[in-house]
């Protein structure tokens, strides 16, 4: 997906909600919009990912403001969130009629955990939100589909995107643990997941390699050839979550998107209503 003039206004946003909560001080927040401005005016942005777009925004604020991570404090309250309702969905699953069903349910309800596409996301909508999870309604042929996908590929390559979301991508990738390599952010992005928040994720224990740059999805112009490997040599891709839809969504490899839908760009481009569950697999 290439990147569209309401995607801008996504970052726009993203820079007014750091300003409210005083994570930028108002001179370096205008400073860094403009020399953003700056440079997209170099680029045909039309040419990009909103993703790859939004790696070169948060690289401006990064350098000005001079802190490495702006949402540490988000991906730390999102994990905490999550954790106190693993045991909890975990007791519920043991006694579900339909447990893969019920897990795709959660994983997807996990992505609503997310600072850059929803613009009016807080932590109450989502407590709202997975605690209705197991109720909401997922394709039940896609679901077949992505359950023998699984079974009989020898490796998976699970792209994954949000703290907190990642926790409940544990009960999907807990029961292929053999065949998962999990992928995440290379650097500090929104509150996507990287290296550096595995452990308190408890997800340790899973073979892990980055993207190796800041961009909340995958480049393929700038990820690194570990990560791309992965991408181009597994049995069957996973993507979690829009910003890895933004990008992979027309890759020729056999893939699974697993997402929210939360903008309305990505709703109009698959026809689905805005925070519904979607499921898309394409080349298998």
């Amino acid at each position: 997906m290439k990147m569209r003039e309401e995607c801008v206004e996504c970052l726009y946003h993203q820079h007014r909600r750091l300003l409210k909560s005083g994570k930028l001080p108002s001179e370096i927040a205008e400073r860094s919009l403009r020399e953003f401005e700056k440079h997209i005016q170099t680029l045909d942005i039309k040419e990009f990912t909103p993703p790859e777009v939004a790696g070169v925004f948060y690289d401006v604020l990064h350098r000005n403001t001079a802190i490495s991570d702006l949402y540490a404090e988000e991906k730390r309250i999102s994990t905490e969130f999550a954790l106190t309702l693993y045991d909890e969905f975990a007791e519920k699953l043991k006694v579900s009629s339909n447990r893969f069903t019920d897990i795709i349910k959660l994983v997807i309800a996990g992505n609503i955990i997310d600072y850059g596409a929803d613009k009016d996301f807080t932590m109450d909508k989502a407590r709202s939100y997975i605690a209705n999870a197991l109720k909401a309604e997922v394709d039940s042929a896609k679901t077949e589909k992505l359950r023998s996908l699984m079974d009989q590929a020898k490796t998976i390559f699970y792209v994954a995107d949000n703290c907190g979301e990642v926790v409940f991508d544990r009960f999907l990738m807990g029961e292929y643990r053999d065949k998962i390599t999990l992928g995440v952010r290379g650097k500090p992005i929104l509150n996507d997941i990287t290296i550096n928040e595995l452990e308190m994720s408890q997800l340790n224990d899973f073979q892990v390699v980055s993207t190796e740059d800041n961009v909340p999805g995958v480049s393929l112009r700038k990820s690194g050839k570990e990560f791309l490997y992965h991408l181009y040599n597994s049995d069957l891709v996973i993507a979690k979550g829009q910003g890895n839809y933004e990008s992979l969504h027309e890759i020729e490899r056999p893939i699974c998107h697993l997402l929210c839908i939360k903008c309305d760009v990505i709703s109009s481009l698959v026809a689905v209503p805005k925070f519904n569950t979607y499921i898309e697999i394409r080349n298998c």
